[in-house]
């Protein structure tokens, strides 16, 4: 008779922070901080939980939380009223636990949706991309100049 093991419930991260500060920044040229690089990037030091960031357009945290890419951010710039591009924001939060980065993400997702109602729908979408390669390295074609620079 073989006895299974009980399986150990995985915590659930949360959804959400567990205290969040978000206040206009009046500043007239404010100082830009931030303990979370805002970039599509994965470059982070753990925080303990603690996010903070000073001066930044609601246009930086939105393409931070969904990790859109800066040829994307220009579309979607059209989207937004114009208050989300050029008013600055301080946001203080902190959650349980040391997240990750694709998990504070996720809570600034939320954070978002609550603070500034924000909703948003995902789309796909064709464009145009051109990429000049080397077919047989060493071989270029008939009408291919090497610059002179290199």
């Amino acid at each position: 008779m073989a006895l299974a093991a009980p399986l150990l419930a995985q915590p659930t991260p949360p959804n959400a922070f567990d205290v969040a500060s978000v206040k206009a920044n009046k500043t007239l040229n404010p100082r830009q901080n931030t303990n979370v690089p805002l970039g599509p990037g994965d470059a982070y030091t753990p925080t303990g939980g603690y996010f903070s960031a000073t001066g930044f357009p609601l246009l930086t945290y939105i393409a931070f939380a969904y990790k859109i890419q800066s040829n994307q951010i220009q579309a979607l710039q059209t989207q937004l009223p114009e208050w989300a591009v050029t008013d600055r924001f301080d946001i203080q939060a902190r959650v349980e636990g040391n997240p990750g980065k694709d998990q504070v993400r996720l809570l600034m997702q939320t954070l978002l949706a609550d603070r500034f109602k924000l909703a948003i729908h995902r789309d796909t979408r064709e464009v145009s991309v051109a990429a000049l390669v080397v077919a047989k390295e060493g071989k270029l074609g008939p009408q291919i100049q090497p610059h002179p620079a290199d």
